[in-house]
This record gives C-alpha cells, sequence and structure tokens, in this order.
C-alpha cells in the first residue's frame, strides 16, 4: 500500500483557484493512472475518469472543458492487491477491474458532500438531474421543452460525458479518437452554488458582460430604411424611453438569406448612419446567416479571394467552412473587419444550418460561437466582447449572450419563459435574450406585451422584437393607455435597477451563479423550491414571481398562489412585510408585478435615464428595505473593457443597521479604481415602510425637510411610507453614515399602506370615467390624494391614515350605488372592477 498526500491552496476568500489563466493540462500531482485508466483529481468532489483500451489519455482542452489546470486537492492513494482506491474528503473512488473498461461491477465512488450521501457506479441513471437549457426555442408556442443536462441532481451527483466533444490543439478544432470514454463526475450534495463555482472552473465561467447590454433593446424583423431606424430613435427619446442597443435584422444588407454588404437602396449613406447611431449613445448589431458563403456580389468578394489565394472568378461561390482555419481568418479579417471598424459592435449570429459539419462530430453552432466571440476579443483595441447567438451545449455560458430563437406571442409560451430561464443557470448559461413579445403573431395583444414586458425587465436582457406583419406593433407609445405607460414604467424599472443587476452579473462571473436562478439552490431541502417553477431568484436579494396569466375580464385581477421560502419577505407591491415558510394567494391588476425582496435588503440602483455611460452610475441611490439589518457590497467598473478580472474595478460596502431607535445605513469609503471613475455622485438614500423621523442626519449633521426636494435635504412619500435623503453631491471615495431617527408611529399601522394608496388610485382611475355628474366623485378622489397630503405634511401620517380607514365604507357605498347607477356595459364593467380591486384594501 502507497499513500500521499496534497496540500489544497486556496484564494484568500476561502474558494478554489486555477493556476493559469490559460487553462490546459491537470498537474502532474493530480492524476493517477492504473492500467488503461486514468483518474484526474480536479477538486475535492469533481473526478475525471478516462478510459482507453491503448492507455491512450488525452490532455487536450475540449470544446466544453476550458481548463484542467487547477490547484492539487488533498487526496489519498492506496494500492491495495491490485485495487486502486483514492480518497478525498468528499469522495472515495474503489477500482478493481486491473486496467478493463470501468463497469458497474468494478468501479465505484461514495460520495458525502452537500447533505448527501450516496453511491454512483457506471450506467446508474441520474433520474433526479434538474436539467439545463436547450439549443433554441424557435416555433416554441408554450408547455414544455426537452431540455438538456445541467450540472445540478438531486441526487447529489452529475456525469458529464465528454467523449464524443472536439478537442482543441493549438488554437483550432480537431476530431478526437472515438475509442474509450472521457467523463467528469461531479459530487455536489445539495451544496448547488458549490457544484456550479467548481464547474465553472473547468467548463467555463460566464464573462461579464458590457454594461450598455443590460438596458433596452430594439429589435425587429422589418425592411428598415436608415431614416425611419432614425426616427424610430428619435421617438424614443421623444416618449421618454432609454434605448441602449440598435439590433438590425437581415435586411441591412443585400437580398439573400447571406449577405455581408449594405443595401443601399434602404442605407443610402450607412456610414453615416452608424456615426449618428453612435453620437446617439447606442451600440448596433447585425444580423448575419452566414451559412451560404460569400458570393461575387459582395463588396469584400474580390478581397476575400486575394485573402485566400484565389484567382478571380466572377461565377465563384466562396464556401462557408468553420473547419477551414485560413478561410476563418480571411472571412473575419477582409469580410467582418470593415464592417466592425465603421461601427458594428458585435454579431447576431444567426446559425440555423443545424449540427453537421465536414468534421466528425463537430457541431458548428458552439465551435462558431467559440470563433467570433475570440475575434471581438481579440480585435485591437477592442472592447469587452460579446455575441448573440443560439446555445452550444456545456461551456457555452463562455460566449454570451444567448439569442433563444423565434417564439409564438402567446401566454403558454411567456408562462414557461420563468422556468426556462432560471434551469439554464444549471448549465451556466445565465444570460439568455428573449424575443420579448414573441416573435410570430396573431394579432397586438395589449395585456400580453404587457406581462411580457415586466417579465423582461426581470429576466438578463431587455429585447423586444417581433415578425415582419405589417398589423404588429411594438412601438411602446403605440399601445393604448394605461398599457403604454406601464410598458414605459417598466422600462424604467430596468434602467433604475442597472447598479444591482450589474452586481449581480459580476457575482455570476466570480461565483458560476446566474443572476436568474431557481429557487433550490438556495432553499435546497424545502420541496416547494422545486415544484414552483414560475418563481426564481434575481440575484441574491430578490424573488420574481412573473404574471403570466390574463387577469379575470370581471375583476381586472390575476390570482396567484406564490410559494414564500422561509424567512421575512418585503412584499413591493403590498408595501407590507411578511414571513415566509409558506404560500400566500394575491391579487395582481395589470400594473403590478411580484416581486418580494429579503428583509433588511440594500439595494443599490441609478436615477438617471439618459445613455449608460463608463465611469460608475450617477446619481446614485439606495434602497433600505424593512425589517432586520443587512448587507451589500456594490461592484463598478468601466463597463467596457477587458480590465475587470484582475484589479481594474470598485466596490462599495453598504451596510443597513436597523435598531429600535432608527435605521442607519453606512457607506464604507470605495475601495478599488478604474478608468474613468468618478469620485463624486449624487446620492439619494430610500428607506421604505417608515414613518415620518423625528430627525434626519447625514454623516452626523441635520438635514432639513422640504416637500419640494430641492437642496441638502429630507423629504417623505406618504404612498410610499418611504423617508428620502438628498444630501447631494457626495465624494464616494469617503465613508458615509445616514440615519433616522424613530417616531411614535406603530410599526404594525404601516403594513400594507402602499398597496392600499397604489390601488386607491387605481379604484378612482377605474370609477372616474363612470360618474358623469353622480355623487361621490370628489370623495373618491380626496381617498385617492391621502398619500400626496402626508408627502406635503408627514406630521398628519396618524391622522391621515385614521382618516382614511373611517371612511372606507362610505367609498364602499359610493362604488356600489354608481355600479347600480351606470347605464352602457363598457361603464358597468369599469365600475365592477373598480370594485373589485377596491376590496382588496380592506
Amino acid at each position: 500500500m502507497s499513500l500521499r498526500y496534497f496540500p489544497l491552496r486556496s484564494r484568500r476568500d476561502g474558494s478554489l483557484a486555477s493556476r493559469s489563466s490559460r487553462g490546459g493540462t491537470a498537474s502532474s500531482g493530480s492524476i493517477v493512472i492504473h492500467g488503461n485508466l486514468r483518474l484526474t483529481v480536479l477538486t475535492q468532489s469533481i473526478i475525471r475518469i478516462e478510459w482507453h483500451p491503448q492507455g491512450l489519455f488525452e490532455d487536450r482542452l475540449s470544446s466544453a472543458v476550458s481548463n484542467r489546470n487547477l490547484d492539487v486537492p488533498q487526496f489519498e492513494r492506496f494500492d491495495d492487491s491490485g485495487i486502486l482506491r483514492l480518497k478525498t474528503p468528499a469522495v472515495a473512488v474503489d477500482y478493481s477491474g486491473k486496467g478493463s473498461m470501468p463497469d458497474e461491477h468494478n468501479f465505484s465512488v461514495r460520495f458525502d458532500c452537500g447533505g448527501v450521501q450516496g453511491c454512483w457506479r457506471p450506467g446508474l441513471p441520474d433520474s433526479g438531474n434538474l436539467l439545463g437549457t436547450a439549443r433554441t426555442l424557435d416555433s416554441f408556442k408554450g408547455c414544455f421543452k426537452q431540455l438538456g443536462q445541467g450540472f445540478l441532481s438531486r441526487n447529489g451527483w452529475v456525469l458529464i460525458d465528454d467523449s464524443g466533444t472536439p478537442v482543441i490543439d493549438k488554437g483550432w478544432v480537431t476530431a478526437r479518437t472515438e475509442a474509450g470514454f472521457d467523463w467528469y463526475l461531479l459530487c455536489h450534495g445539495r451544496d448547488y452554488k458549490k457544484a456550479l463555482f467548481e464547474a465553472s472552473l473547468i467548463f467555463g465561467r460566464q464573462p461579464l458582460p458590457p454594461v450598455w447590454s443590460l438596458g433596452y433593446w430594439w429589435s425587429r424583423y422589418w425592411h428598415y430604411t436608415g431614416a425611419e431606424l432614425e426616427t424610430l430613435v428619435a421617438e424614443h427619446e421623444t416618449h421618454g424611453i432609454p434605448l441602449s442597443v440598435l439590433v438590425i435584422d437581415m435586411d441591412w444588407h443585400k437580398e439573400g438569406w447571406t449577405g455581408f454588404t449594405w443595401d443601399e437602396r434602404l442605407f443610402p449613406d450607412w456610414r453615416g448612419f452608424l456615426v449618428r447611431m453612435k453620437k446617439s449613445g447606442l451600440k448596433i448589431t447585425l444580423n448575419l446567416h452566414p451559412a451560404e458563403g460569400v458570393g461575387a456580389h459582395e463588396e469584400a468578394f474580390q478581397d476575400l479571394e486575394r485573402a485566400l489565394g484565389l484567382p478571380h472568378d466572377p461565377l465563384r461561390r466562396i464556401s462557408f467552412d468553420c473547419t477551414d482555419r485560413g478561410f476563418m481568418k480571411a472571412f473575419f479579417d477582409v469580410v467582418l473587419g470593415p464592417l466592425e471598424n465603421s461601427g458594428v459592435d458585435f454579431w447576431w449570429l444567426d446559425w440555423q444550418q443545424g449540427d453537421r459539419s465536414s468534421m466528425p462530430g463537430l457541431d458548428p453552432l458552439p465551435w462558431l460561437n467559440r470563433l467570433f466571440f475570440e475575434n471581438m476579443a481579440g480585435n485591437p483595441g477592442s472592447a469587452r466582447p460579446m455575441i448573440f447567438s443560439r446555445y452550444g451545449g456545456l461551456g457555452s455560458g463562455r460566449y454570451p449572450l444567448g439569442f433563444s430563437g423565434d417564439t409564438y406571442a402567446n401566454w403558454d409560451a411567456l408562462d414557461y419563459l420563468p422556468f426556462f430561464t432560471a434551469t439554464a443557470a444549471n448549465a451556466l448559461f445565465g444570460y439568455w435574450s428573449h424575443d420579448i413579445g414573441g416573435h410570430f403573431v396573431e394579432r397586438n395583444d395589449p395585456e400580453l406585451y404587457t406581462r411580457w414586458v415586466q417579465y423582461g425587465v426581470f429576466s438578463p436582457v431587455l429585447r423586444t422584437h417581433v415578425t415582419k406583419a405589417h398589423f404588429a406593433e411594438r412601438r411602446l407609445w403605440n399601445y393604448p393607455e394605461p398599457y403604454s405607460a406601464i410598458m414605459r414604467s417598466a422600462v424604467h424599472r430596468r434602467y433604475h435597477m442597472l447598479p444591482y443587476i450589474y452586481t449581480e452579473c459580476r457575482r455570476a462571473y466570480d461565483t458560476g451563479v446566474s443572476i436568474c436562478r431557481p429557487l433550490y439552490y438556495d432553499w435546497p431541502e424545502e420541496d416547494e423550491a422545486y415544484r414552483n417553477m414560475n418563481s426564481y431568484c434575481f440575484g441574491d436579494e430578490m424573488l420574481v414571481c412573473p404574471v403570466t396569466r390574463p387577469v379575470e375580464a370581471e375583476t381586472g385581477l390575476c390570482r396567484l398562489k406564490i410559494w414564500l421560502p422561509p424567512g421575512e419577505w418585503y412584499d413591493e407591491t403590498a408595501g407590507e412585510l411578511l414571513h415566509g415558510g409558506r404560500t400566500i394567494e394575491r391579487y395582481y391588476s395589470i400594473d403590478e408585478i411580484p416581486v418580494f425582496i429579503k428583509s433588511g435588503s440594500v439595494i443599490p440602483g441609478q436615477l438617471s435615464l439618459g445613455p449608460i455611460k463608463s465611469g460608475g452610475f450617477d446619481p446614485l441611490s439606495f434602497s433600505i428595505y424593512p425589517g432586520c439589518s443587512g448587507e451589500y457590497t456594490l461592484y463598478e467598473d468601466d463597463g467596457v473593457s477587458n480590465a475587470y478580472p484582475a484589479e481594474k474595478q470598485l466596490r462599495i460596502e453598504l451596510n443597513h443597521v436597523a435598531g429600535p431607535c432608527g435605521d442607519e445605513l453606512l457607506l464604507k469609503s470605495a475601495a478599488g479604481s478604474y478608468r474613468g471613475f468618478r469620485k463624486a455622485r449624487e446620492v439619494e438614500v430610500h428607506f421604505y415602510r417608515k414613518s415620518p423621523p423625528s430627525s434626519v442626519l447625514w454623516d452626523g449633521a441635520l438635514l432639513p425637510f422640504s416637500n419640494v426636494r430641492e437642496g441638502p435635504c429630507w423629504a417623505y412619500d406618504g404612498n410610499e411610507l418611504c423617508v428620502i435623503l438628498k444630501p447631494g453631491r457626495v465624494d464616494i471615495t469617503r465613508d458615509h453614515c445616514a440615519r433616522i431617527e424613530s417616531s411614535s408611529v406603530e410599526d404594525s399601522s404601516l403594513n400594507g399602506w402602499r398597496g392600499i394608496m397604489k390601488r386607491m388610485k387605481t379604484v378612482y382611475s377605474l370609477a372616474s370615467l363612470a360618474f358623469c355628474g353622480l355623487p361621490g366623485e370628489r370623495e373618491l378622489a380626496d381617498a385617492a390624494l391621502t398619500g400626496k397630503r402626508i408627502s406635503l405634511c408627514p406630521e398628519t401620517l396618524e391622522g391621515e391614515m385614521r382618516r382614511f380607514r373611517e371612511r372606507l365604507p362610505g367609498l364602499e357605498l359610493i362604488l356600489k350605488q354608481l355600479q347600480e347607477s351606470t347605464g352602457t356595459a363598457r361603464m358597468r364593467s369599469q365600475t365592477a372592477k373598480a370594485q373589485a380591486v377596491f376590496s382588496l384594501l380592506r
């Protein structure tokens, strides 16, 4: 028997580290060879298992695996009478095959990790796999889509078979031999977050997308002219809808499925068009279907012939071959390169030509994703690379973003997206971009489109889209009210959340845990976390359950049953602090999105709706939610360069201290820096579900009250029950403290007030059209303005709340009498909806 020990080196934060940023062959200290079997101990819970009849093992990386060069884990090896045994703190491997192929009789791996004990043998089915994602949702109408394998399983282990995956030899793809097998066994128990982190070390981290990619994208399959697109961009500005990315579908190029030359009938001044779009702060992506190659009609045709050493032939079409290294280099250099130099920021690679190529075993899609991404990364002076393409299997998360294809515009398709998007996190694929609104559309449904946009705000990428149908509409301002205003408000919400979203995307890079992920990551022992497929975590602090069903015609409300995980949660719609570990029933109107925030959370935001710029968000806002104390670390970098994996970044610790005499927010001095960093920022701090304070301090100095919110001051929002601190422009490289002193108003009386005020306004809005001189309108209007009066005079809070509740029976009677007096069917319907919403106030 022989015994060997290997120490495990870790990062300062306790996590495992890659020994080389380039990845590559595993350390010899991690490898154990026993006849025709090779075991590589990659981590304490991940074992690579190779067997080859001639003992020929593969050291090259594959299209799925990007790194094996990790610190050597601690493990022991025993050789006992021809039986090989390996043991780490998490797994124990036994092999008695004496060089023969491992099978269920001679090979086993026992594991004890993540709260689960078990044993894996070859051939054991993974019945508990929690799934990954699919290549595309093209033509998806809803219900269910067959999903591929993910890295997580309720069984506590996952086997990844990399045997048939092409390998990378000297930077280029190569078919591997078919003999033998190449497996990766991941044993994680129910510690799903650790499993994803360790998988990301081997199958690749998810790069941080450029910050501008998290804004609003306009996309439509339409034969736009350049002038029409410029008008469209101007209309977004006119209607107060921020825009970050302009997607131009395939009609940008000359007629045909494949094209690389601007159609100057539609874009006579395409260079000037790109310049003007850049001045508007927009990023540009163009659709590509490259499969049919480069024809003689393309501007770059003769340059490509020369680059490939071909004689000129005007009848030739140069075939597109992604396995030909020389062709792909020339294609990027002389076909796409000039377009990129003119202002194209990234490519929409719309590959739909199947999964076979001239190389055995090579699916073109994942290989093209890699080539396009690395080409963008390798351009001199290039910004942070990004592509826009379909999913190509495990390892695809290294090349964001994902295009999920052409879905149908219906409720069933929308209902599936929250589950589909969150589950993709199990495959380290966290950046799906869906056709928000649906591609194939039969009619414009304002309610359906509104709900789809609301979901898009809480998805990785917000990109509206529709097919080439004359009646189809995606311009938010062309929908009737209230839908237009609701969608505009939703897009604004997206921009307000960008500091939080960007921070959570950085966490995805660091930890492997995507911003949209299933509930069972945090509550793996709760069966409800697996059953509730429409709810998901949006970052570390939020739980979202989008409304994906139409409202009831009679009430204008949608009834949902929502499981809240254990703990305390702030119901953002109602303004209510709730105990979790139970299922609640709630009713939602068209302007409401079910969002629940962890008790005591600090959520960073921004107040600007302009173009997303580097240098940090300004003005910054910090929202403090009721309950216990909490903390958060805001992350920033320049948003566009590749410097973020190193030290070109900044973090601000935010600590919320909840006490019996008041609440504090401690902003620690910003740690770090980056190119373009601005240390002076406008700052606002919002304390939610709070009564008017007896005093408000910033850095120990009293702030005066101002109901017009001018100058360094504090203000109060009587609808939100929110104390707002406006200290002005501050230096975020210094420590700061915001403090509010408690008043005497009972905390229990504040619960739910936000929802009451919001719905009272809805009641008045629905009922006001039906009054037509009938009595009671003034009383309803007065009740709806209760929060406004409190905002102007916060000291009236207790009296106004008491007066409002005393008036509820009378208001109910007014609505009943209005219903009885209303003549037309439309007005009766409006009044009935007003009564339904009003019933929720009681």
